[in-house]
């Protein structure tokens, strides 16, 4: 990829999801920017520091899928919307993923809802209920951060 960067500080390439900082007119991956930051002392009380030169926009966006089984805006839906309307690669992956983990999340539903016969399900169903929330709260916040998140015990099915 030509349009690929590269650190100016550790020649490290920085991938396109990734937000680039500008140090003394130069352009530094996250991690030089923090190390040099906390080396010297731009962390003391009156000192500004620098701002990302690349801010994803769609970050917003991105995570509007994983949010949205919490806002009730449907499970299937506001996915496959975001998975068709965006031309954004980041936005895309996100909502590829949310919409595999809320296949998967209605897939244990049915099982969960099955066992409710055996008393086992209700167990189930409340274990399932927090696990969604919580994990849709990560991935929320890991794309407001700019960072795909990938659900734990999720079928794959969308690739």
């Amino acid at each position: 990829m030509a349009d690929q960067k590269q650190c100016s500080n550790c020649g490290e390439k920085i991938g396109a999801m990734e937000a680039t900082y500008l140090w003394q007119d130069r352009e530094v991956c996250g991690p030089c920017y923090n190390r040099l930051r906390s080396a010297t002392g731009a962390d003391a009380p009156g000192h500004m520091p620098s701002a990302p030169v690349k801010s994803n926009n769609n970050n917003l966006l991105a995570a509007l899928p994983h949010i949205g089984v919490l806002l009730g805006l449907g499970l299937i839906i506001l996915p496959v919307i975001l998975l068709f309307a965006s031309s954004d690669d980041f936005v895309r992956a996100n909502a590829r993923e949310a919409l595999n983990f809320h296949i998967s999340l209605i897939i244990y539903l049915i099982v969960s809802f099955a066992l409710c016969l055996v008393f086992i399900g209700f167990v189930l169903l409340i274990a399932l209920a927090i696990f969604a929330f919580v994990a849709s709260i990560i991935a929320t916040v890991k794309a407001c951060e700019g960072q795909l998140y990938r659900y734990p015990m999720t079928v794959r099915i969308i690739r």
